[in-house]
Formats: structure tokens, C-alpha cells, sequence
């Protein structure tokens, strides 16, 4: 029987992420894929950078290093949970982008008219258009198509389990 017809006749069930938006499912692992590779990277950066030193100063001192690897560890488990299209990777990324924007504005902030246009002080300003760009797309109206009509709970995705 047809696709149409099982869903004229009401015989079909719910829609999934997959038959809803195909074309935005891809983007969303594409993304996904994306922060894995570069929050990876800067989880291993932010691991060792206390040990990595630049003119005799370490690259970061201990506790830009864990807000940067906690965060970073952060992105890598809800680009995971994007991969797997789950509701709650959704919030966690947003969240963590929001934060990671608070914090580059407090860099910002202890830039002076001089040193704002040198260019280490620039790429806070790219890393934080970065962290708006994934932030508006996850809020798209594509995306939270995706994730609204994923009606796979987590107790389903596991059998055997209640």
C-alpha cells in the first residue's frame, strides 16, 4: 500500500524526525559533527594548556583551563546528543553557548582602544559570531521542526528497559 494512501486512511503512525525534514536532519548532524571535531580539539587544548609555555608563561593559567575544558566537554556531549537527535542536546548547547558568549564578554571588556583591533582580540569577536551562529540555528524553526516530531522517547530507544 502506498505511503499517501496508508496516511489518508489515518493507518500511518506518528511521523519521525526522518520522514518530517529530511533535508534539516542533515544539517543538524552536519553541525553536530562539526562541534565534535572542534570542541574535541579544544577540550585536548584546554587539557594541556597549564603545560604549554609561551615566553615562559603558560598559554592558560589552571582555571581558564577547566572553565575551558568543562565547557568544551560540555559541547562534545550535546554534539553527541545531536547526533542521536535528542530533545536535551538541543538546551544543553544552547546553554552552554550562551554561557561561553557571557565569558568572551568579559574578555572583551578588559580590552582597551588599543589592543580591541589586534588580532588575537578579533577572533573573540569571530568565536562569539560562532557562538551565535549555532545557537540561531538550533532555535531555527527547521530544527525545532525535527525535534518536535521525534516522538522516540529515551525508554524506547533502549528495549528492555522501563
Amino acid at each position: 500500500m502506498s505511503l499517501l494512501r496508508q496516511q489518508f486512511e489515518g493507518r500511518m503512525s506518528q511521523p519521525t524526525a526522518t520522514t518530517a525534514a529530511p533535508a534539516s536532519t542533515w544539517k543538524i548532524k552536519a553541525v553536530a559533527i562539526c562541534m565534535l571535531i572542534l570542541f574535541g580539539c579544544g577540550t585536548v587544548l584546554a587539557a594541556v594548556g597549564p603545560f604549554i609555555h609561551l615566553a615562559d608563561k603558560p598559554l592558560m593559567n589552571f582555571g581558564e583551563a577547566a572553565f575551558a575544558a568543562i565547557t568544551n566537554l560540555g559541547f562534545v556531549i550535546g554534539a553527541v546528543g545531536l547526533l542521536k537527535l535528542r530533545r536535551w542536546a538541543i538546551w544543553l548547547t544552547i546553554v552552554l553557548c550562551g554561557v561561553s558568549i557571557v565569558q568572551l564578554i568579559w574578555t572583551i571588556t578588559k580590552f582597551t582602544s588599543e589592543t580591541a583591533t589586534q588580532g588575537a582580540e578579533i577572533s573573540c569577536y569571530i568565536v562569539a559570531g560562532f557562538y551565535l551562529a549555532i545557537a540561531f540555528f538550533l532555535t531555527s524553526a527547521s530544527t525545532r521542526k525535527v525535534f518536535a516530531n521525534s516522538t522516540v522517547s529515551s525508554t524506547e530507544a533502549r528495549p528492555g528497559t522501563r
